[in-house]
Order: structure tokens, then C-alpha cells, then sequence
């Protein structure tokens, strides 16, 4: 889900909105459990795979769906993505719609 500069694999903990971890599982042995009522995601997910560029565009494809919650390193990376791409499309653009 980073960029792929610190580890080989990272203990992953994700929160998803739908059912992504079954459509697109992380890895072959994840964890899934129900996220509590109130929650707006579905499900918590926990998996160890390799931190690569691969899998930060997974993070990045699935947007507002999920939350990464751990390892901080790659949170923050996909915190610094998502900056980026709102200072691209700003707010100028959703009020000119």
C-alpha cells in the first residue's frame, strides 16, 4: 500500500465499506471480521502481503471504501496521495458543477 520502501511485508488492517476483501482478497490468509454497528465500514480485514507499488494503487483504487488502519508508514502514504489528488482537483471543480 506504500511505496515499497521500508519492508517486506507489513501487517496490513484495513476497515472496508463492502464486500472488496471477497471480490479482491489481499491474500490467501486474512482475517475478516464484522466492523460494530455504527460503523460506516463493514468489515475490519487483517493481512500480512508485501508492501508494493501494487498494492498502494489497490488502496488507492478502492478510495473512500476503505480506511487503512496500520502499518503508520503506509496510512501516511496513502494520507500524502490523497492530498495530492484533492489539490488537483480542488474544490474549484465541485463548485463549478
Amino acid at each position: 500500500m506504500s511505496g515499497a520502501t521500508c519492508c517486506v511485508a507489513c501487517d496490513d488492517t484495513l476497515r472496508i465499506v463492502s464486500d472488496l476483501s471477497c471480490d479482491s482478497p489481499l491474500s490467501d490468509v486474512q482475517r475478516v471480521d464484522n466492523e460494530p454497528g455504527g460503523s460506516p465500514f463493514d468489515v475490519h480485514v487483517r493481512s500480512t502481503v508485501p508492501s508494493t507499488g501494487q498494492l498502494l494503487r489497490w488502496l488507492l483504487g478502492c478510495g473512500d471504501n476503505i480506511e487503512l488502519l496500520k502499518p503508520a508508514n503506509l496510512r501516511n502514504t496513502v494520507v500524502q496521495q490523497s492530498m495530492k489528488m484533492a489539490a488537483i482537483y480542488g474544490m474549484e471543480t465541485i463548485a463549478a458543477d
